[in-house]
């Protein structure tokens, strides 16, 4: 239908049609009798979303409603008219087309809102003079501008709109297309728009419409800028390939700029102080059940470790593809559903470079917009699990402690029941727990007295060795008795520590005191053998010399007396007297070394070290131990046949000599009343004593003997203090727990092999000097 207008250019009916067609409004002219429908505009068209060769024909589309007659020259409103089954509001103006009368609609809400008629010049053209009065008025007094253009860009004419929103000030509207550097016209970006860039000289250029260009023109005397939606129309003359003019429409649409620039300010303000928030923020753009990204703030970059840049327009689980819940879309979709926001206390996101935990606040921001707002809650809840993990180890701590604790309220209730209070009492922690203190056991009158006795605020209360006899088995007991806070619900807390040991080992450090004594007692005598020990070995030593030797001195007291010393050495030697002198003589080396060895054992050097050699170290303690046996003759090692199995070169230790004769001497000592039980005919008892080096820089020495050997019972239980399997008065249980603190204090071990019936084998390591 246009090219058909177009066609007609060359009639003032066809000029006409071009300007109308370019309107903003919808236009429809019909006949005036009839109201057959003779033409409508391009925006009447889309309005009615009719085809322009529905309208084209006047037999099928007819307008009802409208009056019989309308005065020429002015405007009629109808307030409903009929067209294409629609019921519009119409304003009327009669007309001449095509030489015949017709009537002019401009379908709009409002009277004379958009409908402009170009006058002046088109209405100048020849044989159309009597149309010129009628239609000036619409012309003039349209809202849009108009404005007419040669080819070269000159303005042949202007309708008063135009000229005063350009600043026209030229007879008839015609000017040269210089006013236009006048507009500092610019582009909807701002940047300054030269004579090309117009749309009516783009449009002459392409010889095809250009429509809603936006561009702004400053005002040549109030230098205001004023924004317009230009719409711009090459005009052909008949049978010319070229446009010979243009024309024109263009609307201020100022007020929506600023409108639209104000609503960019807001929204840079807003953009501005999401993006400087704390808060993670994501928007997203809801659809069809999906969610794609939008925007997202630098925090919540740092966040999830995504770059916003790259994500325009993905999907949810492309952006976030390790976000749990799982079910977290789900339920920001019932957020823009019921549009009812969202609060879920904790989502955790694990990706290739961050991970954590955030708290998430969600809420509908428009029909399709979602917003997320996140805060970073991982160093929170790093530091719940802190304090979670903090108080499950102080309660493993408190409850596997091994002194018995046990937590009363102010009723006397009990509120805390540790493992050892379990295996003292056998009440598990369920069933004591809320029952009273003082009536769920039998404790002893001690601990009822604590319980039930004042205690300071802040305070304690505690005794200390308190015997409490238990199936026939007394030990020794302190009670620390805590008044707990008032602020804390008040009450107190006891807790109860087995001191047995503590106490036994106090009383072994005052029977150590008085071993020390008897120790200085047992030097004092042996300096005292010594000396007549002496005496009885160089008087044997003589004795022998002078019987039994040709001394010169012998020969002639001898000669004196008569006496044939021949005859007196044969006698001596038939009574065996030499081997009774030496007898004496030999007696007299063994108690000296036997008090040399008393005298070493004695001395005050219980903590110095020094280089020594095992194997000399164990030799000198079967020495000592040769010279030890009861009174009642139960054991006597010198009955006891020993094998040395000792490797030679060994390096030297570094020890206390007296520590380690006194480990040998306590496991020789035990092996020999060991073996001293067993009294079948035939039996001998045998101590074998070997030493060797190990690869690990370690010297070990092994004691073993063929006794009647241990249980594993016995074995597991035999270094405990007090432990022992002898009857009552004949040991204290201290031997092998004294042996294995020296062993240990010299960074070495000491174990036990043992089968009943089979021997025992006590091997001791300490490291090597090498």
């Amino acid at each position: 239908m246009l090219n058909s207008l177009l066609d007609c250019t060359g009639s003032e009916t066809g000029k006409l049609t071009v300007l109308l067609d370019g309107m903003l409004v919808p236009i429809v002219v019909v006949h005036a009798g009839t109201g057959r429908v003779l033409w409508a505009n391009r925006q009447a068209l889309s309005m009615l979303g009719r085809c322009g060769g529905v309208l084209a024909n006047p037999l099928r589309c007819t307008v009802r409603g409208l009056a019989t007659s309308y005065s020429e020259g002015s405007w009629h409103s109808e307030s409903s008219v009929w067209l294409c089954g629609e019921s519009l509001h119409a304003e009327v103006l009669p007309v001449d087309w095509n030489a015949e009368d017709a009537l002019l609609l401009q379908l709009h809400a409002s009277p004379r809102t958009g409908v402009d008629f170009p006058a002046k010049h088109y209405w100048g053209c020849s044989g159309v003079v009597e149309a010129k009065e009628r239609y000036h008025t619409v012309y003039d007094g349209m809202a849009q501008g108009v404005l007419f253009q040669d080819a070269n860009g000159n303005i042949i004419c202007a309708n008063s709109t135009a000229q005063q929103m350009l600043g026209l000030d030229c007879e008839e509207g015609q000017a040269s297309n210089q006013c236009f550097s006048a507009w500092n016209a610019v582009d909807v970006h701002g940047v300054p728009m030269t004579l090309a860039d117009f749309p009516s000289m783009r449009a002459l250029q392409a010889a095809q419409p250009v429509n809603k260009v936006v561009m702004g023109v400053q005002h040549p005397q109030h230098l205001q800028t004023r924004w317009l939606v230009v719409n711009a129309t090459p005009l052909f003359a008949e049978g010319a390939e070229a446009p010979h003019e243009v024309f024109s429409t263009f609307e201020d649409i100022s007020e929506l700029i600023e409108i639209r620039q104000e609503l960019e300010t807001s929204t840079n303000r807003l953009r501005q102080v999401i993006d400087n928030a704390p808060l993670g923020v994501f928007i997203w753009r809801y659809g069809e059940g999906r969610f794609y990204f939008v925007h997202g703030n630098p925090a919540a970059e740092r966040m999830f470790g995504v770059m916003t840049q790259k994500c325009e327009g993905k999907r949810m689980v492309e952006v976030l593809p390790n976000l749990r819940p799982e079910d977290l879309p789900k339920r920001l979709e019932q957020v823009m559903l019921t549009g009812i926001p969202s609060f879920t206390a904790q989502i955790e996101y694990s990706g290739d470079t961050v991970s954590g935990a955030f708290e998430v606040h969600a809420f509908k921001a428009s029909d399709d917009l979602l917003c997320l707002m996140l805060q970073d809650i991982t160093d929170r809840k790093r530091t719940e699990k802190e304090v979670e993990r903090l108080a499950k180890l102080m309660h493993i701590l408190i409850d596997f402690m091994p002194s018995v604790l046990i937590g009363v309220d102010a009723s006397d209730k009990v509120t805390h029941w540790n493992h050892a209070a379990r295996e003292l009492t056998g009440i598990t922690s369920d069933d004591a727990v809320g029952m009273p203190f003082t009536s769920l056991f039998d404790w002893p009158a001690f601990l009822r007295q604590v319980a039930i006795g004042e205690c300071p605020a802040g305070g304690c209360v505690q005794i200390e060795d308190a015997a409490w006899e238990s199936g026939g088995i007394v030990r020794n007991w302190s009670v620390t008795k805590y008044a707990l806070p008032d602020d804390e619900g008040g009450g107190y807390a006891i807790r109860l520590d087995d001191v047995t040991e503590r106490t036994h080992l106090r009383e072994m450090m005052i029977q150590s005191e008085k071993m020390h004594s008897i120790a200085g007692l047992a030097a004092g005598m042996a300096h005292e053998i010594n000396n007549p020990l002496g005496a009885i070995s160089q008087a044997v030593q003589n004795a022998r010399r002078r019987l039994m030797t040709e001394l010169p001195a012998s020969r002639k007291v001898a000669d004196e007396l008569g006496l044939d010393l021949q005859v007196m050495q044969d006698y001596m030697q038939r009574r065996d007297v030499p081997s009774f002198l030496d007898d004496i003589h030999k007696s007299c080396l063994r108690a000296g070394s036997i008090v040399s060895n008393m005298l070493a054992f004695s001395r005050e050097e219980r903590f110095s070290r020094a280089t020594a050699d095992i194997n000399t170290v164990l030799r000198q303690s079967v020495a000592l131990a040769e010279s030890d046996y009861d009174q009642k003759k139960k054991y006597d090692i010198k009955r006891v046949q020993i094998q040395y199995d000792l490797a030679d070169d060994l390096p030297e230790i570094w020890c206390n000599i007296q520590d380690l004769q006194q480990v040998f001497l306590n496991l020789l000592r035990n092996s020999s009343q060991a073996m001293s039980i067993i009294t079948e005919e035939g039996y001998t008892p045998l101590l074998q004593l070997e030493s060797r080096m190990l690869p690990q820089g370690m010297i070990e020495v092994s004691i073993r003997d063929n006794g009647p050997g241990m249980s594993k019972e016995v074995c597991k239980r035999c270094f405990e203090p007090f432990y022992t399997t002898k009857p009552v008065g004949d040991g204290t249980g201290l031997g092998l727990y004294v042996s294995y603190l020296l062993i240990t204090q010299h960074q070495g071990s000491i174990t036990v092999t043992s089968c009943k019936d089979k021997g025992t084998e006590f091997q001791i390591q300490l490291p090597a000097l090498c």
